[in-house]
């Protein structure tokens, strides 16, 4: 069971997410949504662009994009800032852009509204959907619990022998023009994408809908503990660091979990990591005092890397899909 996080007299807890189904099947009838935010997490982090694509019969209908101006601030000499650089270099959305923008909760009913009852398909889907459903629980909006369909799960599925699956990985397989970290544009990629995905298996006469398995234990120091891993997991073969104090346990049994599902534990963030996992503490902080592997991390995503920060909250509602 997926978990989103809050404080409750004065203590942090965490509540289910009453989420939809993962879908496997190819929908005709949807709404494809990204999200630009200020990072990973929605119990720390914000929205700050929402992009929907309306389709019906696989044919576009409908568009809705808005930025969206964050309710937490800090102060860079003298100057209110809504993002830091790392976020401003990686969307190419500015402080600037953010200070006229509506408040999510100004807008949310309109995108509640947009996207109705669809099946919501998207990216890494899981991602977007917490931010929303997370928002919505805290703020008195219904619920988002629509069915949703995950590109980034059924191209592991279908396409096996690609080492990454981001957008980009897909959009370069598929010989499709990406231009990333923008609302919108990352709709229309994923859109493509997941055309493409269905005439790709078909075509190859490739079974998605099952999921295969294979031992593996040769994972360094930490043998793994578990007879069967499945490979199309998220974790499986990616790379992983842990950083800071976690709070449910120890680093170590972390590191088992990830090993049991495939991972590499690493020491140090290196130009093989794909994840990096900061405690809680370390996450909340980063803002203003950015440890040395987060900064080395940001620069390796800047530079094209297929890694990702989350922090113990994210990194535990990850595990809870995968697992």
């Amino acid at each position: 069971m997926e978990h989103f996080f809050k404080i409750e007299n004065g203590k942090r807890i965490s509540n289910p997410r009453n989420k939809g189904k993962s879908l496997n099947e190819f929908p005709t009838d949807f709404c494809v949504l990204d999200l630009e935010t200020t990072g990973l997490d929605p119990y720390f982090d914000e929205i700050i662009e929402v992009g929907i694509i309306k389709v019906r019969n696989n044919e576009i209908i409908d568009t809705y994009q808005s930025l969206i101006k964050p309710e937490s601030t800090f102060t860079v000499d003298g100057k209110e800032c809504y993002i830091d650089e790392f976020i401003v270099e990686l969307t190419g959305i500015t402080n600037e852009m953010l200070k006229e923008a509506p408040l999510l909760k100004n807008v949310f009913k309109d995108i509640e509204n947009f996207i109705g009852d669809d099946v919501i398909v998207g990216h890494n889907i899981n991602f977007d959907i917490n931010f929303l459903y997370d928002f919505a629980r805290e703020n008195g909006f219904k619920e988002v619990n629509n069915d949703y369909w995950d590109s980034m799960k059924l191209a592991r599925r279908i396409l096996r022998d690609l080492k990454h699956h981001r957008l980009k990985d897909l959009a370069e397989f598929f010989d499709i023009n990406y231009e990333g970290h923008r609302s919108l544009n990352d709709c229309e990629t994923t859109l493509n994408i997941m055309k493409l995905l269905k005439i790709y298996a078909d075509d190859n006469n490739i079974d998605y809908l099952t999921l295969p398995h294979i031992y593996n234990a040769d994972m360094k120091n930490i043998k793994c503990t578990v007879e069967n891993i499945d490979v199309n997991n998220y974790f499986y073969e990616k790379h992983i660091c842990f950083t800071g104090k976690l709070e449910t346990f120890e680093r170590k049994d972390a590191a088992q979990i990830c090993v049991n599902l495939g991972a590499i534990c690493d020491n140090n963030v290196t130009k093989k990591t794909n994840i990096l996992v900061l405690g809680n503490f370390d996450y909340n902080a980063t803002i203003k005092d950015k440890s040395t592997k987060l900064k080395k991390a940001e620069k390796l995503i800047l530079e094209g890397q297929d890694l990702i920060i989350m922090n113990e909250s994210l990194f535990l509602n990850t595990i809870s899909e995968n697992d």
